[in-house]
């Protein structure tokens, strides 16, 4: 068997589950910052806030479209990796018997 291949669909399916998690603590993330800046708006409303406001916007634009194609990753590519490992490691088990 070549080296460094990866012949177990377990390790796909945890590396789906860790791009999920890591998608959710972002998301949770944006959220919880754009409540303490909304929080913090009613009384900060100096250049700095407005800058600091701004470049969050920006941070935003960049962070929810990456959120959308570490989905479509796990969801498209890598799920489809992970059946096809099951299925050929199916069809290997049944030649053997």
């Amino acid at each position: 068997m070549a080296t460094g291949l990866i012949n177990d669909p377990s390790l796909i399916r945890s590396y789906r589950s860790e791009i999920n998690d890591a998608v959710e603590n972002l998301r949770n993330q944006m959220r919880r910052t754009e409540d303490a800046i909304s929080t913090v708006s009613q009384g900060w409303k100096d250049a700095q806030f407005q800058q600091f406001q701004e470049n969050f916007g920006k941070d935003k634009e960049l962070i929810l479209p990456l959120c959308k194609v570490l989905e479509t990753y796990r969801d498209d590519i890598l799920y489809r990796l992970e059946e096809n490992m099951n299925q050929y490691l199916c069809q290997s088990m049944i030649r053997l018997n």
